[in-house]
């Protein structure tokens, strides 16, 4: 008889302890005995920003100080992992994370490739995922491991099944990027009389980082989107990998064909290197065009202040106004402002715009939230954390917004156009424009509190 219930009773003493793990305030116990906290983890590259700046952990520190997080800092904390932003190591460490129960929740990838690359193992474990920086309209699909899934913007029905453990609080790429890529082209045109500008279209195709995951849905809508008829036409398309050093053949081609603009899909590193070799050859061989007289334009990932001390006419959109922090007078906001404030002065931060460190910051608050809501209810897990973000979808609180998301993307967003800003000495990339997928132009940026209300 001992023989037989033996079994049983490890089947009835396993359970209890399942069971234990998805009830309640739940805490592994370290080996002193004392109880480890619950982690988010979320992940930084030290390359996010102009002088190694990192937007996502100055961000999380700032949050680390909110009313909302102190509220759950006595059993969760904020966890970080370095981010080389290459395909290998994202998978590597989800793998990791994967196995590892204390895990509630992840903040990231920085980079679209990483985030492609990791998305399945958290999937696979339950593991909710806020996206604040990743753009690409790939990551919220299911995928083979190293593929890139058969994403068609043009036709929904082929599109493959979606995470739904993924919640992205940044605007995807398609269409809300890429039209405020393709409005700015048509507004640059129309402000210099040029009736169908001419467009060099460089996108970066560098293999170690995936870039092509970032730059390729982009390209595509732009390509498709160009054409006598839209105002704007690409004269010559070309891919561009940065590890394989074949910047001095686009310079001979921007050269020849002497295009209105450049518009470059691809990170700041491909965009350092192209103007640094434009310059030098500018200055060089085309003493009759000067750097000046380039114009570029490229998204989100190349805001960087930087990149104008070239000496380019350089334009780029992200979903980030930091004129809208500013304007934010709830207390989450005023709390926002003054955090961020504290921190980029107490990192000697100057002059360097702010990208995403409003994503990670609210996406802190919205978990903090959630691992409050189950803590009350005696259901801190993972998948509590994943039913409430799935509960509230349509109205997660930041600090100064809320957010509507539908199927993992956000909806009813803003996209901003930067360019430079000299004041005195000073110069710096600031919001000149904005748009939202629906309309049909820009609005300049000192409009954008009577328009967006």
């Amino acid at each position: 008889m001992l023989m037989r219930r033996a079994p049983l009773a490890f089947v009835v003493m396993v359970g209890c302890l399942l069971a234990a793990c998805e009830k309640g305030a739940w805490h592994p116990t370290a080996q002193d005995g004392s109880k480890e906290k619950l982690k988010i983890k979320y992940f930084w590259a030290p390359s996010d920003s102009d002088h190694h700046y990192s937007s996502v952990r100055t961000a999380i520190e700032a949050a680390q100080g909110s009313d909302e997080f102190k509220k759950v800092d006595p059993y969760v904390e904020l966890s970080e992992y370095k981010d080389s932003g290459s395909q290998e190591d994202a998978i590597q460490e989800a793998r990791i994370l994967r196995r590892s129960p204390d895990v509630l929740a992840v903040i990231g990838h920085p980079r679209s490739g990483a985030t492609l690359a990791a998305l399945p193992f958290y999937a696979q474990a339950g593991i909710p995922v806020l996206i604040p920086s990743a753009t690409s309209p790939y990551l919220l699909y299911r995928h083979a491991e190293g593929e890139i899934p058969d994403f068609s913007a043009t036709r929904p029905d082929l599109e493959p099944p979606r995470f739904a453990n993924a919640f992205r609080l940044t605007p995807s790429d398609i269409p809300d990027q890429a039209h405020a890529l393709e409005l700015t082209i048509k507004q640059l045109g129309k402000d210099r009389k040029i009736k169908t500008p001419k467009v060099m279209l460089i996108c970066d195709s560098t293999g170690g980082t995936r870039s092509s995951t970032y730059s390729k849905p982009m390209c595509d809508y732009l390509a498709s989107e160009a054409g006598d008829a839209y105002d704007f036409a690409i004269t010559v398309s070309r891919n561009v990998d940065l590890e394989k050093g074949n910047i001095s053949g686009v310079i001979t081609e921007i050269h020849a064909e002497d295009p209105n603009f450049i518009v470059l899909v691809g990170y700041q590193e491909l965009a350092r290197a192209l103007l640094e070799e434009l310059k030098e050859r500018a200055d060089r061989d085309m003493p009759h065009k000067k750097i000046e007289n380039y114009t570029l334009i490229m998204p989100d990932a190349c805001l960087t202040n930087d990149l104008i001390d070239f000496g380019a006419q350089v334009y780029v959109t992200s979903p980030m106004n930091p004129q809208r922090a500013v304007a934010c007078t709830s207390p989450r906001g005023e709390a926002y402002s003054e955090a961020l404030k504290f921190q980029r002065a107490s990192e000697k931060v100057v002059g360097i715009p702010e990208t995403d460190e409003g994503f990670v910051y609210d996406s802190v608050l919205i978990l903090a939230a959630a691992v409050d809501d189950c803590n009350q209810s005696g259901d801190l897990n993972r998948g509590c954390v994943l039913r409430y973000l799935n509960k509230h979808h349509t109205n997660l609180l930041g600090a100064c917004e809320s957010y509507h998301i539908e199927q993992g993307e956000r909806q009813n967003a803003y996209y901003y156009v930067y360019a430079q800003h000299v004041q005195g000495k000073q110069r710096e990339m600031r919001p000149r424009w904005f748009t939202r997928k629906e309309d049909h132009e820009l609005y300049p940026s000192d409009s954008w509190d009577q328009q967006s209300h």
